[in-house]
């Protein structure tokens, strides 16, 4: 008996699974950052091809959410555990006045709380005011109506929702943490390129103070030459506060520390770059059917419409008869002279009448059902609609890039003449500065059309639901 009994309790003991992080960990990583202990500054080499799986790897927030589905399937396990039989141990001293006591027949003194227990009178014979009653009870649910089983079921549709949710936000993140890594390609480009106009305009400015001071220029030249130059000084500034932006930004996405530096291994021409983020093949219908099918939160509203039938089924359970049968062991009497055995209990209760509540409940799952369909609906349109955005992204993004190639080359030969002209003295400051300020703006432009030529395919990729790559992992 106590063999049977030792074994129906392990097997209702539920399964706990682990969370990836303990909250040792965190609490030290919190207290690390409220006392500066990571606000040392780290230089970090980094590709495009690694942003992504660092990012799943790293970031915050995805591992906030990344319990979700642990939390899901702890709940499935109690819906499980709940069909278990259950196996309990309860212990009482009553202690009576003697008057109490004196006023029974002799012989059959009865304790006058113990019917709260549910126990018999015959059963309860006392010999004193001190009185003990121990009873341990095994509780075997026989039938609720389906209702512990569609719990189950509930609690696993759930769980599957809940995984599927998981991996959008994954898609989303590794997303997010790509295109501020371009920010900070961009921003690395716009620095060179502030560079550039910099020099241009230091260069400038001292060969029209030579051409003023022999005498051969006048004052509005190095006017406008100390014009330019202050212009490529002011661009010099908000491409380096950009850069440090974007940096911090990248950072924080792989939850490294703020003034953490990077070193990319790329730029926004690099011919590999493209490659990561390919076109899947077909043309936009094609697209079409294939996000309907990958994105992970049409399959989520899958499993929460299937969560919803079952959570009818178990209100439905509620107006069904429930058997269950208990097995009880009592050890009763005064402290000199306990008595026990054991007894059985079947308990059959056969709902007539609840008010109401179930049908209230069905109608509310009903309800439900209608907003989840509704929903699944608004979601089915918006992934198209992103589809044919990132499309269209994509078409005007390669178009764009032509035209600030072409533009770029156009502002080049222009400055060479205009320099040219100057030198020879044909031409004007004014000229060379307006042609510097020209090509400044179309290489912004050149660098402003890679990276929305890389982040327009890495956006269709992203509404098309594909799979991330999983990659390397630093060190926190």
């Amino acid at each position: 008996m106590k063999g049977i009994l030792a074994l129906l309790l392990l097997l209702a003991l539920p399964c706990r699974a682990q969370p990836s992080v303990s909250e040792t960990e965190l609490d030290q990583r919190i207290q690390g950052l409220l006392q500066g202990a990571e606000l040392n500054v780290a230089r970090h080499a980094l590709r495009y091809s690694e942003v992504g799986p660092l990012a799943l790897d790293r970031n915050q927030r995805l591992l906030a959410r990344s319990l979700e589905p642990a939390q899901a399937q702890a709940r499935a396990d109690q819906a499980e555990a709940a069909r278990n039989p259950t196996l309990t141990n309860n212990f009482f001293y009553v202690h009576q006045d003697r008057n109490l006591v004196q006023q029974n027949l002799p012989n059959t003194r009865y304790v006058l709380l113990a019917s709260g227990y549910n126990l018999a009178q015959a059963t309860l014979y006392t010999l004193g005011q001190n009185q003990m009653l121990n009873r341990t009870s095994l509780f075997i649910p026989i039938y609720t109506g389906g209702r512990l089983e569609s719990n189950m079921h509930l609690q696993e549709r759930l769980t599957e929702a809940a995984r599927h949710d998981l991996r959008r936000e994954r898609q989303l993140t590794a997303f997010a943490a790509k295109q501020q890594y371009l920010q900070v390609l961009l921003a690395q480009e716009n620095r060179r390129v502030a560079d550039k106009l910099l020099a241009r305009a230091q260069g400038i400015q001292a060969l029209a103070s030579s051409r003023l001071n022999a005498g051969v220029a006048n004052q509005l030249e190095l006017l406008q030459a100390d014009v330019s130059l202050a212009n490529a000084q002011d661009a010099e500034v908000k491409t380096q506060a950009s850069w440090q932006q974007a940096q911090s930004d990248l950072a924080v996405q792989l939850d490294l520390p703020v003034l953490s530096e990077f070193e990319p291994r790329e730029d926004l021409k690099s011919a590999d770059l493209l490659t990561q983020e390919p076109l899947p093949p077909g043309v936009l219908k094609d697209w079409l059917s294939l996000s309907l099918k990958q994105r992970p939160e049409l399959e989520a509203y899958r499993q929460r419409l299937l969560a919803n039938v079952e959570e009818a089924n178990v209100a439905r359970a509620d107006l069904l008869p429930q058997l269950g049968l208990a097995i009880n062991y009592d050890v009763i009497g005064a402290p000199s002279r306990l008595g026990g055995g054991p007894s059985l209990i079947a308990t059959l209760s056969i709902p007539l009448y609840d008010g109401g509540v179930a049908n209230a409940k069905l109608k509310e799952i009903d309800l439900h059902r209608l907003q989840l369909k509704a929903e699944e609906l608004h979601e089915i349109e918006g992934v198209e609609l992103e589809v044919r955005q990132a499309a269209l992204k994509i078409e005007e993004a390669d178009q764009r890039l032509e035209t600030a190639t072409r533009a770029q080359k156009k502002a080049g030969e222009a400055l060479r003449i205009a320099e040219l002209r100057y030198q020879v003295g044909a031409g004007t400051s004014l000229e060379v500065v307006e042609a510097q300020a020209a090509l400044g703006n179309a290489d912004f432009e050149l660098a402003d059309a890679h990276f929305r030529q890389v982040l327009a395919r890495a956006q269709l990729n992203l509404a098309l639901g594909q799979p991330q790559k999983e990659g390397p992992s630093w060190e926190k």
